[in-house]
């Protein structure tokens, strides 16, 4: 919001007393109440109708929070534990970014690619975005504080978060891995691997845990004889035969294909951009934008709405 300062001078232009010029003009305001003492501002009524509705205006503005148009489109993408880190990751979000804006005629916007959830709440807190593409995990752990609405969901070109496996080393069954300890970088939210990966066909108390941060390291604690078992995802599994030893790991249980990644648009995100967002959405990956959607992992963007996440919802919330 701008202020305007106005400042009537004490003199004329010529150095003499302006009074006469302030009556002058006054009357010819229409007999609007006037005084002549210095730096007092005269208005006219139709003046002060334009003041006061400036002024309630920008008080509207602020009390909303309304975006001006000059702000920036902000985009977060939370993709928790995806192999690769965020820094290489970014240069491909910007150009698919810009895709989004040209298409949508955003003036600008702005993204942010992380691997990690505690930093992703972190920019939320302090950037306030208007729309995200998140982990399953994320989008159901920030769903309700932060008022989430599905608009679409991404249909990944590489692995990752859509299934998850418990493998072992010459091991038999799952009974054969619990009470022994399971390694795995999932498990630091166990209401989402409990209540919707396994749709509580075993707890995480059933095992002797290692919280591990890498995705390679969690296979390798098993190759190494370091752990007995281990929780990895669909990412993870297609990665074994590339890993010397890992071929020898087979999994004792696995769990049914969950719903992609969706796109959602936060209590900021303005309902014109938001349809403008969806509306674009299925187009977005295709002809020449392909490569650009290949390289940030994304196969196809497609319409989506709360109703095709309520049974994740739902689970997640038992």
């Amino acid at each position: 919001m701008q202020i305007i300062k106005t400042a009537i001078s004490d003199r004329s232009p010529a150095g003499k007393d302006s009074t006469q010029n302030k009556r002058s003009g006054c009357e010819r305001a229409g007999g609007c109440a006037c005084g002549f003492r210095p730096r007092i501002v005269c208005f006219s009524e139709s003046s002060k109708i334009t003041l006061i509705s400036l002024l309630i205006s920008a008080a509207l503005i602020v009390a909303t929070g309304t975006t001006k148009a000059s702000d920036p489109i902000k985009v977060v993408v939370i993709r928790e534990n995806a192999v690769g880190t965020s820094a290489q990751a970014q240069p491909y979000l910007d150009d698919l970014l810009a895709q989004i804006a040209r298409k949508n005629g955003w003036q600008s916007v702005e993204g942010k690619y992380l691997n990690n959830r505690e930093k992703g709440l972190r920019y939320i807190e302090k950037e306030q975005p208007d729309f995200g593409i998140l982990s399953l995990a994320t989008f159901l752990a920030l769903r309700e504080n932060h008022k989430l609405k599905v608009i679409g969901q991404v249909l990944l070109s590489v692995p990752g978060g859509s299934q998850y496996y418990i493998v072992g080393k010459g091991t038999a069954d799952l009974a054969s891995c619990k009470q022994q300890l399971l390694a795995s970088n999932h498990i630091r939210d166990s209401k989402f691997i409990e209540n919707v990966a396994a749709k509580r066909a075993f707890k995480l108390s059933e095992f002797k845990t290692l919280q591990t941060e890498r995705p390679i390291q969690t296979i390798k604690t098993v190759i190494r004889d370091q752990a007995k078992c281990a929780l990895i995802d669909d990412a993870q599994m297609s990665e074994l035969d590339k890993i010397e030893g890992g071929a020898e790991l087979k999994p004792v249980w696995k769990s049914q294909r969950l719903p992609p990644m969706p796109v959602v648009a936060f209590q900021k995100a303005g309902k014109k951009e938001t349809r403008q967002f969806q509306d674009t959405l299925a187009g977005l990956c295709r002809a020449k934008n392909q490569d650009i959607c290949k390289n940030v992992g994304i196969s196809s963007l497609k319409v989506a709405s709360d109703s095709q996440y309520a049974q994740a919802v739902a689970a997640y919330s038992k």
